[in-house]
């Protein structure tokens, strides 16, 4: 591997179907491409030095032969060759507002400066597009992607992966609750995903009807 072609995936906000697939996919592109491919464990949080697990990146590949030989050099690793159809996130998140404060993005930029990225991707809905923009205006030397995975969906303009998935699973779960107040004469008050966005709320429950 090319150690001047360093990737950093960053998986932040709330749970959605297709992070896991996202990774996967980027994953083994990227090693194809010549990538060493890391992710934040716990999202922008590790980044910033706030990390609340002892590992603050995971190097990832499709193998597990690979996996183990990283492990046993000390090196936490992650195989993804089968994680593709597996739903949620392999990787912790979560909605890390601390980010926006600027001795918080600034320790966050000096993180990535030092590990050498050349590549830094961020994986989830508005909240970390807006975070890998911020970073990316202190960093412009490294080049920054980002990929919509959100189960509100609630970029203007897309459609975010993950949504479709989210609304069918949230229809099952409110069509199952139809049943049983219809046969009992109850009313019932089901909370779902989504930051400002309604759109999981609305498309959930339209489905289920």
């Amino acid at each position: 591997m090319d150690e001047n072609k360093r990737i950093l995936l960053v998986f932040e906000g709330g749970n959605a179907p297709g992070y896991t697939a996202c990774a996967t996919s980027l994953t083994e592109e990227g090693l194809k491409r010549g990538y060493t491919i890391y992710t934040a464990f716990e999202g922008f949080r590790s980044l910033t030095g706030d990390n609340l697990a002892d590992e603050r990146l995971i190097r990832l590949v499709m193998g597990r032969r690979d996996s183990w030989a990283l492990n046993a050099q000390g090196i936490p690793s992650r195989a993804l060759y089968r994680a593709i159809d597996q739903p949620g996130s392999e990787f912790r998140s979560e909605r890390y507002k601390d980010f926006e404060k600027p001795e918080k993005l600034n320790a966050a930029a000096q993180f990535v400066k030092e590990l050498g990225f050349s590549h830094i991707v961020g994986v989830g809905g508005n909240g970390t597009m807006m975070g890998i923009k911020a970073l990316n205006r202190i960093l412009p030397d490294v080049q920054s992607g980002f990929v919509n995975v959100s189960v509100d969906s609630d970029i203007l303009g897309d459609i975010a992966i993950g949504y479709l998935t989210g609304a069918e699973e949230g229809a099952k779960i409110a069509r199952g609750l139809l049943d049983d107040a219809f046969t009992h004469k109850r009313v019932y008050l089901l909370e779902m995903m989504g930051r400002d966005s309604g759109k999981h709320a609305l498309m959930s429950g339209a489905s289920a009807r």
